[in-house]
């Protein structure tokens, strides 16, 4: 037991406030994702196919990881940091690996802020077509088209 509370007592306040703010944003962004899909579903067997792109978004990301941990300094790492759907996952990493400079912070969140206020228009876009397509799956042509319209 005294192995354990030395190790939560070695880590640094800042490190806990990042890391409840990206777990929050990464519950925000993929709520709306898995919303915004939900919502074209009709009968309850469409479901697990509807939810597959963010599902296995978040497992690519879990993946990735391993690879952050392998190489936290490489140009690639940095870059997929950047992308939202990643960023909690490997900006954690990087951030427990101390390879992280503060103005990374600050826009890895920033673009997470976008991704998530346009997946809620997105998904209030695709929520507004489920209702009104009355139980038809809509093609990739008719989405598109209706979301235009709005």
């Amino acid at each position: 037991m005294g192995g354990f509370t030395q190790y939560l007592t070695g880590v640094l306040i800042p490190f806990y406030l990042l890391f409840l703010i990206y777990i929050l944003l990464a519950f925000f962004l993929y709520t709306t994702l898995f919303a915004g899909l939900g919502a074209m579903v009709k009968r309850q067997e469409e479901v697990q196919n509807a939810t597959m792109l963010p599902a296995m978004l978040i497992f690519s990301g879990w993946i990735l990881v391993y690879l952050v941990v392998a190489s936290p300094n490489a140009a690639w790492t940095k870059i997929l940091s950047y992308i939202p759907f990643w960023t909690p996952m490997l900006m954690l990493v990087r951030l427990a690996l101390g390879t992280v400079a503060w103005w990374e912070i600050v826009v890895t969140i920033s673009l997470m802020l976008g991704t998530i206020l346009a997946c809620t228009w997105f998904a209030s876009r695709l929520y507004r077509l489920g209702v009104l397509m009355h139980g038809q799956w809509p093609g990739l042509g008719q989405l598109v088209k209706r979301l235009r319209m709005e």
